[in-house]
């Protein structure tokens, strides 16, 4: 009887790592460091403000500063790395596409206070799986962090017998199992020691190394490259009319979106609804926005305004979009 299995065998592939710690365990410089021992070219993803540029002088990357951490915009910067051709992505971290600024919970949070409690959830989880299969399939090696709840621990030092408090990280911010999609889970802790807590490279197992560098991200590309080629697949025949997330019908919906969140027209509905709507983008974009790069520009300004605390009325709403 003929069936569709075949012998496993292992091939050359991509790297998927995490590397999680507290604050000040030094999760971005292992990042970058290891990234240098994976490839030439890296970009990176920076969701902290630029602390990744204080790097800048020991390790040579391109970097892109996100403001607004909607899994839709990680995905947006994934596919700009890949078409850039870097050989290594950053992301630094992955923790605020759960609890940043237009994360997952707060997308949750908007929707159960708009009245939509029961879909919440039902509409979170796909945004969020579509994120996980992005981060799979990138063509690149991909090193990403995450921040870890922390927790304070009293130790008895050997050597002088008094009692010490560490500071250890725990759970990862981030939806729960999320470190299982990666192949290579990393623990930092307070003194920059890296532990290796899950791996799928065995020549790594149970390692703990002081300031990882570049020369453990090349033993893990030496390890990648080790197996057999990959096979190449057929091009796929390209889809009618995709939507990508840099599509136009795409940016329209997130800038719908946004309007709703901001109460743009608020009480209005029909053609004073849109009429109110139209205006609110048109000054955003200094006219009627017809390309991508348009409403790309009208969605980070809506995204960069602050939910209103409070409704005084349509026209107050309208300006804090303006």
């Amino acid at each position: 009887m003929t069936t569709g299995f075949k012998r496993a065998t292992r091939t050359t592939k991509k790297l998927r790592a995490a590397l999680l710690g507290p604050a000040g365990a030094g999760k971005t410089r292992t990042a970058l460091e290891i990234a240098r021992g994976l490839g030439e070219r890296i970009a990176l993803i920076d969701t902290e403000h630029g602390s990744a540029s204080m790097y800048a002088h020991l390790v040579a990357f391109d970097c892109l500063e996100l403001t607004h951490y909607s899994p839709d915009r990680y995905i947006e910067a994934i596919g700009q790395a890949e078409e850039a051709g870097y050989d290594v992505l950053v992301i630094d971290s992955l923790s605020h596409a759960w609890s940043g600024k237009g994360g997952i919970l707060e997308f949750v949070d908007r929707t159960k206070r708009n009245g939509n409690s029961f879909n919440a959830w039902g509409d979170a989880t796909p945004m969020h799986n579509k994120l996980v299969e992005r981060l799979l399939s990138c063509k690149m090696h991909l090193v990403v962090t995450m921040r870890t709840k922390m927790e304070f621990v009293q130790e008895r030092d050997q050597a002088s017998g008094k009692t010490i408090v560490r500071k250890v990280g725990m759970q990862p911010v981030q939806r729960d199992g999320m470190e299982y999609e990666f192949d290579l889970i990393c623990d930092i802790d307070q003194s920059h020691t890296l532990t290796v807590g899950k791996t799928r490279i065995d020549l790594l197992d149970g390692e703990m190394i002081e300031r990882a560098g570049a020369d453990f991200g090349r033993r893990i590309r030496a390890w990648l490259e080790g197996g057999s080629p990959a096979p190449v697949s057929a091009p796929a025949v390209a889809p009618v009319a995709p939507l990508t997330p840099t599509s136009v019908r795409d940016l329209q919906r997130r800038a719908a979106a946004e309007l709703d969140r901001l109460k743009i027209g608020a009480g209005m509905t029909g053609d004073d609804l849109k009429a109110a709507r139209n205006a609110a983008v048109r000054r955003i974009a200094g006219k009627a926005p017809r390309t991508a790069d348009d409403w790309r520009a009208v969605v980070e300004a809506l995204e960069a305004e602050p939910t209103p605390a409070t409704l005084d009325g349509a026209d107050g709403a309208q300006d804090s979009a303006a």
